[in-house]
């Protein structure tokens, strides 16, 4: 007898047999096998000859095809997507931004690894907004296909250098944010996520020279940001010095979008020497962040014409809390994902004032530079606060498109959300892979949490973000923001 090798597509012992090979199936694959037919035969003993066979349908409680079964041909089942498909166009539908382009969809029909992190991440979204643990296994089943696609990337050094290996970390990262609900998913989020800068660094400045390449970059680094700021670390090394790549892209050309990245990665590190002591002079500290929140605060002011919004009056029809009185409407979700990455390097710079001065009142000193008054600091922190919480209907769909203002990349109800805005440095036009909607992970997350933690005594500010939090895991369908919600009012 020769020991089944596991070859998934016929082993080799049945090859030297010639017989046909029931194919290996690994613990997980069994989960997913609907024996609920077979085992209520065997229970019922042989079929009579009477007549056909008029079992009722049914799925096993383990797992099977997220679709009714039927036991006789049916013209409506064969019309019926697949379990593969579904969970694809799931994903298309809610956490991709890009359109379908012949390049993308080329690069899914020859990587079974992508297919199956966008599958990982749609199955998790619809697992989460059904209540379906029957789902959630799925998707757990898509995301240990897409890790073991991507552990054996990794072991091959040209193809853990492909855009594609880092978009896979991504996916899970975001996996992770959609489907988790406890601070194990934050955990498996950070790791994921440190592994995003091990890529970076290992794929070097060239990585730049293409459109995939300065897409995957930016979104890794902002993932980088928030997971450094939660932990009070500073950026690898390596990430400043793939931004090389970037700077000699655009060479003597400006970008709004680069700058206020830059901005944020040096406050990433600026707020990681304040919190671990690495700069204790008031003097110096105040300085610091009285010059970088002027520079956040002059883009605000001078922003293009592409980022401008309106402002409306809330009211009970977009079913948000009472303390949210505006929302603004954005021409873009990337116009909207500026101005918030805008106003939370500025809530951080005032915070660190704000603790400065906290700490010189306690020991009964003051600044003797130049700096904004207490007063001033606590106006632009809720100022900036109510930004965010309003721009936040607008990612929930509560505004729906007009020809007036499309607002292309913001969720709606017509499906996938396109984003055709153009930006010289990343332009999703010219992307050949599915681009992820960032919403979906940590960015919104990470604005909306900030706004609850620099509420200090404003119970009124801290409700209505928690609040909002509550409706992002409801209708965006990601778990983190529940567990955000929780941990804030558990405070």
């Amino acid at each position: 007898m020769y020991k089944c090798d596991q070859v998934p597509t016929g082993c080799s012992a049945c090859a030297r047999a010639q017989v046909q090979c029931p194919l290996y199936r690994s613990d997980l694959d069994t989960l997913f096998i609907d024996q609920t037919a077979q085992t209520s035969s065997r229970a019922r003993g042989p079929k009579k000859a009477s007549g056909p066979s008029s079992r009722r349908n049914g799925t096993s409680d383990a797992g099977g095809d997220l679709r009714p079964a039927a036991s006789e041909p049916n013209i409506g089942r064969s019309l019926q997507p697949t379990t593969d498909d579904f969970a694809l166009t799931y994903a298309y539908g809610k956490h991709v931004i890009s359109p379908a382009s012949s390049a993308s969809l080329e690069l899914l029909s020859g990587h079974d690894g992508v297919k199956n992190c966008l599958r990982a991440l749609g199955m998790a979204s619809y697992a989460f907004s059904s209540k379906s643990a029957q789902a959630a296994v799925q998707a757990r089943y898509y995301y240990v296909r897409t890790l073991r696609t991507l552990n054996a990337s990794l072991a091959d050094p040209a193809r853990s250098r492909l855009d594609s290996s880092l978009l896979l970390v991504l996916s899970m990262s975001y996996f992770e944010t959609t489907l988790g609900t406890d601070k194990d998913a934050t955990d498996a989020w950070a790791n994921h996520i440190n592994g995003t800068s091990q890529l970076i660094q290992l794929r070097g400045p060239s990585q730049m020279l293409s459109a995939n390449g300065r897409i995957l970059y930016m979104q890794a680094t902002t993932n980088l940001m928030c997971l450094c700021i939660m932990k009070a670390w500073r950026l690898p090394a390596s990430m400043l010095q793939a931004s090389n790549g970037i700077e000699a892209f655009l060479g003597d050309r400006s970008n709004l979008i680069w700058d206020v990245h830059k901005i944020m990665m040096h406050l990433t590190d600026f707020y990681s020497d304040v919190r671990t002591g690495l700069i204790r002079e008031p003097q110096v500290v105040a300085k610091r962040a009285v010059a970088l929140d002027g520079k956040l605060e002059r883009i605000s002011k001078n922003a293009p014409n592409e980022w401008a919004f309106t402002t409306t009056r809330s009211d009970d029809a977009y079913g948000l809390p009472a303390q949210v009185t505006e929302i603004h409407l954005y021409q873009t979700s990337l116009s909207a994902q500026m101005h918030n990455v805008v106003r939370c390097g500025r809530i951080m710079c005032q915070g660190i004032l704000l603790g400065l001065y906290d700490k010189l009142y306690d020991l009964g000193c003051r600044l003797m530079c130049d700096h904004p008054e207490r007063e001033e600091c606590n106006a632009v922190v809720s100022n900036d606060s109510r930004g965010i919480l309003a721009s936040v209907p607008q990612y929930l769909g509560k505004l729906l498109p007009t020809p007036e203002l499309p607002m292309p990349g913001f969720a709606h109800a017509s499906g996938t959300a396109h984003d055709n805005s153009r930006a010289s440095m990343f332009d999703y036009a010219e992307a050949t892979m599915p681009v992820l909607r960032t919403s979906t992970g940590y960015h919104l997350l990470w604005a909306v949490s900030l706004v609850a933690q620099m509420a200090r005594d404003d119970a009124v500010m801290k409700s209505a973000a928690c609040a909002v939090l509550h409706q992002i895991s409801e209708v965006l369908h990601i778990g983190q923001a529940l567990h955000f919600a929780n941990d804030l009012e558990k405070e």
